[in-house]
Order: structure tokens, then sequence, then C-alpha cells
């Protein structure tokens, strides 16, 4: 709580704040990893500087989630970038088995999952509930990304562990279009 006092000391007397990046003003309450904090958020300079200071790449937030599954979760493509850059890994998992390359396909963050899929992103990953990358674009109705997956080798015919592969996903979610471009893949039934 001091450095809040101390911030909001320095704001009502004005001292030294003039040229302040905007990111100095961020207090972190919670004691959150720094390049979390920065990449969950899409910050890049904020990110870069942590970077910068040696902070490490694949550090995460106290639920286990690394900043890379958070930057790609949020479609921050430059942050997932950054992340990269200083030797993040690709497919550190979740605490719930959950890649970079699995939450960008569920959201469909299709930058992202080309950013990754170029970074050597396991396509056929899976979390700890059988998904795939696939599986959870397919289930998001996510067109474009489903078709970027099964043209760098995603399994069209893998499933969960409840036995649904993407095709009864898509389904289920009555998207057509996704339907259609995973039996012209050769989806089974």
């Amino acid at each position: 709580m001091s450095v809040v006092r101390a911030l909001v000391a320095a704001l009502m007397l004005g001292i030294g704040l003039a040229g302040a990046p905007a990111y100095a003003f961020d207090v972190n309450l919670f004691n959150e990893n720094p390049v979390f904090s920065a990449a969950a958020a899409g910050n890049v300079r904020q990110l870069q500087d942590q970077l910068l200071k040696g902070e490490n790449p694949n550090g995460g937030d106290s639920k286990g989630t690394p900043a890379i599954v958070a930057a790609a979760a949020g479609g921050h493509n430059e942050a997932v970038k950054a992340l990269l850059e200083q030797h993040a890994q690709v497919d550190l998992p979740d605490s719930s088995g959950n890649t970079a390359l699995i939450q960008a396909a569920a959201n469909g963050r299709r930058e992202v999952v080309l950013t990754l899929i170029a970074a050597g992103a396991k396509p056929n990953a899976s979390n700890r509930n059988g998904e795939t990358a696939l599986i959870r674009a397919a289930r998001g109705g996510h067109t474009t990304v489903v078709s970027d997956l099964l043209a760098k080798g995603a399994d069209v015919n893998a499933t969960d562990f409840a036995g649904q592969s993407a095709l009864a996903y898509a389904e289920q979610s009555r998207s057509r279009p996704v339907m259609q471009l995973l039996m012209n893949a050769g989806a089974k039934r």
C-alpha cells in the first residue's frame, strides 16, 4: 500500500511526473508477475521494458497461466511476438493444459494463431480435456481459424476425452461453414 500512498503524494505535489510514461502509473496491487500483467493487457511497451530488465518471458499469474497464453487469448499478437522474441515457450500450457494456440483458436484470434504456428506451436496439442486447437475453433465457429489449422496439419478426426470431434462440435453449434470445411478435409461422423 505504501506504493499507492507514494504515488498519490507525488501526484498531489506534482513532483517529477511530467515526462513519465503512462504505464508508470500502473499499480500492481495483487503482486502479479509484471510480464504477465503487461502481456495480458497487450501493453507491448511495458512488456518489452520488463523483458529488457531480465524478467522471465515464461512468467505467469498465481493461477498458473503463462503470459503467452494470456496474450494469445486476448488477441494481443504484438505481445505474443515480443514474448517469442525473448524465447518464451510457444507450447507452455496453463493449469488446464491450454496452450497459447488452443486459447487463440478458441477465441478466433487468427493473427495470433498464424504467429504461433509459424513459431512452431503444435497444432495437435491437447488440453486436460483432450481438446485441440481445432476442436476449440470449430466449437466457436471460427471458420478462418479452422481453415488455417487444417492447412497446418491439424488432425481433423481428433477427439476429446468425451469422444467429441471438431465436426461434432461444429454440428452442435450449427456452424455450416465449419462443418463443410471439416467434411471437405475428411472428417468422419
